[in-house]
């Protein structure tokens, strides 16, 4: 069993200090495996390179993280799917920033066992339901950064939050959301940016014709999405669950209490605070 402390892990009656630690897990399945292996091209391009949109996403979330812990003092913090960055992740930077002063401890997870070694910040190799078995040490505080649809069970990953959360413990959770208003928003804001790059009139008028079949595709693809919804069938080869602004405000509320609720302007991501029932 694992202490956590600042700068990594200390084994029971043992003064070594290790910045990662790797738990073996039980609770693999193949549709799991699939569905890691599938999300990892992504994953690596992103953390070669952010998108621009997604850096903006970040730096929002960085503020909301550290608005929702405010000046806290001695909490632990637990980042479940951290990602595989060498780098403290991007929406981090702001607790990276206060660590000495505030003393804060901020632990990465990620099932993935890459980069484990050049990490700037101390890192758990494995899944979210076998931490309690490896460590003695509980959180404060739980960041969910695009990760929490990738669990299969969301009710298992809640019970094995409160195994390791302190009294009090919050969540703070950016998800996507699924609902067809939100993702044709974000699909819209693109088409127009787009459409008045140039006020060439040949130009406009050519790009006006490609924004009306797109609209028409939106449509067809967005009203396939709803169908497909309605009927809980997958949309696609990453994820185990789709949210809407519904259901994730169902999920979470059978788990605390929603005290922050953001949905992004122009986007169909949302940020969340839920203080854990105890």
């Amino acid at each position: 069993m694992y202490k956590v402390v600042k700068d990594g892990f200390i084994q029971d009656c043992k003064n070594e200090l290790k910045t990662y630690i790797e738990i073996g897990s039980k609770t693999t399945n193949d549709e799991w495996v699939l569905k890691q292996t599938a999300s990892l091209d992504e994953y690596k391009d992103h953390a070669s390179h952010i998108p621009h949109n997604i850096k903006v996403l970040y730096d929002l979330f960085d503020g909301y993280i550290a608005k929702a812990i405010g000046g806290k003092k001695d909490i632990n913090i637990l980042d479940i799917g951290c990602g595989i960055r060498s780098e403290w992740p991007h929406y981090a930077r702001t607790i990276k920033e206060y660590q000495t002063l505030t003393n804060n401890v901020y632990i990465g997870l990620d099932p993935l066992p890459i980069n484990t070694d050049g990490r700037e910040y101390p890192l758990i190799v494995g899944r979210l339901e076998d931490v309690k078995n490896q460590l003695i040490s509980s959180f404060d505080v739980f960041i969910f950064s695009t990760s929490l649809d990738h669990f299969e069970n969301i009710s298992d990953a809640m019970n094995a939050v409160k195994k390791i959360a302190n009294p009090n413990s919050i969540l703070i959770i950016w998800s996507g959301l699924h609902d067809p208003a939100l993702v044709a928003e974000q699909a819209g804001a693109d088409n127009f940016r787009k459409l008045y790059t140039s006020l060439n009139p040949i130009i406009f008028i050519f790009r006006f014709t490609k924004t009306i079949i797109s609209i028409l595709f939106n449509y067809a693809r967005l009203l396939k999405r709803r169908l497909y919804l309605l009927k809980n069938k997958s949309l696609d080869k990453f994820h185990f669950h789709y949210f809407t602004e519904r259901s994730i405000h169902a999920e979470m509320k059978a788990f605390g209490v929603v005290e922050s609720y953001l949905q992004i302007p122009g986007t169909n991501s949302v940020f969340m605070v839920v203080r854990l029932k105890s």
